[in-house]
């Protein structure tokens, strides 16, 4: 059978049921959980975005001139 897991109800209602992975479980959900794909990755990639700008804004201004923009 399918791995544990919620699935689509056949009775069309829109809800979910839960495949424990040996039986149906009598609890159905309006609106399954939801699972975050990726936000981890999201931060991670906003990190390496803000210093890679921050290192060609230092190149650009020469090194000292990004303290005019910072008030320094």
């Amino acid at each position: 059978m399918n791995a544990p897991g919620w699935y689509p109800n056949p009775d069309g209602s829109g809800s979910q049921l839960y495949w424990d992975g040996q039986a149906w479980q009598q609890a159905a959900s309006v609106e399954a959980p939801k699972k975050r794909k990726g936000s981890v990755w999201n931060v991670v990639g906003v990190l390496i975005a803000a210093v890679v700008g921050m290192m060609l804004a230092n190149a650009i201004l020469g090194g000292e001139g990004i303290g005019q923009f910072i008030g320094q």
